[in-house]
């Protein structure tokens, strides 16, 4: 039996997750949370998480994933370090840019739209 890829999005910021498996083993690069993803991983017994960075929206899943499941976590040291802090993970940010995304119907990207409402753009005309 091959390795299977499969790839889960997290809908509020089109970020992504991909789930390696074989036999009863599963790798999981960048835990979000989804319902679809959490009960494909449901019949794996060995799971392993590989976070790439600690941005929210790389690990929004993994404190559901490890409450759910035994997993080994693995990281970068900087990504361990940062991923405590809501500030160096964004999650501080996290809620703005939800809404943003959510009432989004200019076709900015999300990210004009946070930086919009964090600092606002105050135009001079000459």
């Amino acid at each position: 039996m091959g390795i299977e890829v499969r790839r889960f999005i997290w809908d509020y910021l089109d970020s992504n997750m991909y789930v390696l498996t074989a036999m009863d083993q599963a790798l999981v690069i960048d835990s979000i949370d989804s319902d679809d993803a959490f009960e494909y991983l449901r019949p794996f017994r060995k799971i392993t998480v590989l976070l790439s960075h600690e941005h929210f929206d790389h690990i929004c899943g993994l404190n559901r994933l490890r409450a759910e499941h035994q997993c080994t976590v693995l990281a970068q040291e900087k990504c361990s370090e940062r991923i405590q802090s809501s500030k160096a993970n964004f999650s501080a940010m996290a809620e703005t840019m939800m809404n943003c995304q959510a009432r989004n119907v200019t076709g900015e990207s999300s990210l004009l739209c946070v930086i919009k409402q964090i600092y606002p753009l105050r135009i001079k005309w000459f």
